[in-house]
């Protein structure tokens, strides 16, 4: 019985992590930067490119600039590494970003996710750390237009 109880959070838990995911890539694409900000919890910290940004406030601020440089965005996340237990989970996530920039350029991003300790199995708050250890791949005859 308990090994089907810890299955059942990993199973929760996973779906849990996979549908922010789903609504964070969704955000991104549709330039929503409130439903972007609603992504991490009230005092969460979002990591990107040296900064360090905290509260929603600031990572909604920051992602309508990032945003304002670019055509389009997607990003693809791959099936998330959970370690579950105790209340608790942790993991990652390999994430790749295919980014239009307005001046016509293009790159990839490829990195990691990083989920923090979930304390409720219906919602967890998140602290994405986008590309930790990433690089940029650029893209050569790659067009968004």
């Amino acid at each position: 019985k308990r090994e089907r109880t810890r299955m059942t959070n990993l199973a929760e838990v996973q779906a849990g992590v996979r549908e922010l995911h789903a609504r964070y890539t969704d955000a991104v694409w549709r330039r929503d930067f409130e439903a972007f900000a609603d992504c991490f919890a009230m005092d969460g910290e979002w990591r990107i490119s040296g900064l360090v940004l905290k509260g929603r406030g600031q990572i909604r601020g920051t992602i309508e600039k990032i945003m304002d440089r670019l055509s389009n965005v997607l990003i693809s996340f791959r099936t998330p590494i959970l370690d579950v237990g105790e209340g608790r989970a942790f993991g990652r996530t390999y994430v790749d970003e295919r980014c239009a920039w307005k001046n016509g350029d293009t790159n990839i991003s490829i990195g990691l996710y990083y989920e923090p300790p979930c304390r409720r199995a219906t919602r967890c708050p998140r602290t994405p750390q986008p590309h930790a250890g990433a690089c940029q791949i650029p893209s050569s005859g790659v067009s968004a237009r």
